[in-house]
């Protein structure tokens, strides 16, 4: 039977997921798939299955902005789906951060309004320890100077945080901020599945003028073999829900 949104059947989905916001990524990443098939493309929420490395693996846009994360993350976790990678792009907020960087995400502050819906915001949203630490040691063999900790997740794409809370933000250790990942982990824990997130960084939102669209197009392919190959790794493993 097929959910509200994603029309297509448990049978159509594997138990590990790529999450991209873009369903052009989504696009992109099923041409890495032998025999790739679109089993959904209701309200543009394009979601693919084919094998990688003989490992059957769902990728599946969730559209922009924490609401539609959760919808697609439950309505994947309805279908049978436990082990999520979310991969996606970020604007750096340390000082150090830059276009072609890549971070893995620990950790993320949760300032989307969606999450609050399934449990207090004291309730902290972390990646799944176990998922994230394969993510990291395939990211460092790409890409040494790869970094990991918290992200911010934040509602609102054109406005964002006051200098001074973004100074603080700073201070505290946050690296990027992007729309979807705290919403991601925080349904994922609720329904006992596991997620991690990987970001190439598009520039840093401190300093808007310097983008380099040919590092950040890198780092993005980079991110993408990784999340698969962490799949695959996560797969083998037994990390998926039995």
């Amino acid at each position: 039977m097929s959910e509200r949104h994603l029309r297509c059947s448990s049978d159509d989905i594997a138990g590990a997921v790529i999450l991209v916001g873009d369903p052009g990524r989504a696009e992109q990443i099923s041409t890495m798939l032998r025999k790739p098939s679109l089993v959904n493309a209701n309200r543009g929420l394009l979601t693919f299955t084919g094998d990688y490395k003989d490992t059957k693996i769902t990728v599946a846009s969730t559209s922009m902005g924490a609401p539609s994360a959760a919808i697609v993350v439950e309505e994947l976790c309805n279908l049978g789906a436990s082990v999520f990678i979310r991969v996606g792009s970020a604007g750096g907020m340390a000082p150090d951060i830059g276009s072609g960087d890549l971070v893995i995400a620990t950790a993320a502050v949760r300032e989307e309004g969606t999450s609050s819906a399934y449990i207090k915001l004291s309730f902290p949203a972390v990646s799944d320890y176990a998922l994230t630490n394969i993510v990291m040691r395939r990211a460092h063999q790409v890409n040494p100077a790869a970094l990991s900790g918290i992200v911010l997740t934040h509602d609102a794409f054109y406005r964002g945080q006051s200098e001074e809370d973004l100074k603080k933000y700073c201070e505290a250790g946050v690296l990027v901020r992007e729309m979807e990942t705290s919403c991601v982990f925080i349904v994922s824990k609720i329904r006992k599945a596991r997620a991690a997130a990987l970001f190439a960084i598009g520039g840093n939102i401190l300093r808007p003028k310097e983008r380099s669209p040919k590092d950040f197009l890198k780092a993005e392919a980079d991110a993408i073999q990784i999340a698969l190959d962490s799949l695959v790794e996560a797969t083998e493993k037994g990390l998926l829900r039995k």
